[in-house]
């Protein structure tokens, strides 16, 4: 459990934050055509600049075991998004169009109103993130995200 009044508790939220918008774009680019996953890509190495940002200025004493973990992570996005195909299965319809696994598909909580005209709010292939997921949960322990 993580101690609110502790003084890293803000940046590691802020590290979960970000963590969590790498996500959202490896799991589009999951379902996504090539075109897409490069776009996708683009956004995550801004993110991924943050996130060295974050470890640089306030996770001095882990500084190193962050950087590890985030070159690892990108590495993994990389190779994700450099996967060649036309195949477009954001609609969560079908299998994954490069490993032919059945999507993962998460309707969203009745509560969600922005989402009341989707039927799922995450879909994804868990297969082709397998590599990514591992490399996030490395990133997660490292900045302590594990705690929240």
């Amino acid at each position: 459990m993580l101690d609110l009044r502790h003084p890293l508790s803000q940046h590691i939220f802020k590290a979960s934050g970000l963590i969590g918008q790498i996500m959202g774009r490896e799991q589009k680019m999951s379902v996504s055509p090539t075109k897409k996953r490069i776009e996708l890509l683009h956004e995550c190495q801004a993110i991924f600049g943050e996130l060295r940002n974050l470890a640089s200025r306030e996770f001095a004493s882990k500084k190193l075991r962050c950087f590890v973990a985030i070159s690892e992570y990108k590495s993994a996005i990389t190779d994700l998004a450099s996967v060649q195909t036309d195949e477009d299965r954001s609609c969560g319809v079908g299998e994954c169009g490069v490993c032919g696994t059945p999507l993962t598909r998460f309707p969203p909580p009745k509560s969600w109103k922005e989402y009341k005209d989707h039927y799922h709010w995450l879909i994804c292939c868990n297969t082709c993130t397998d590599a990514c997921t591992r490399a996030m949960l490395k990133v997660s322990s490292a900045f302590g995200t594990d705690a929240i």
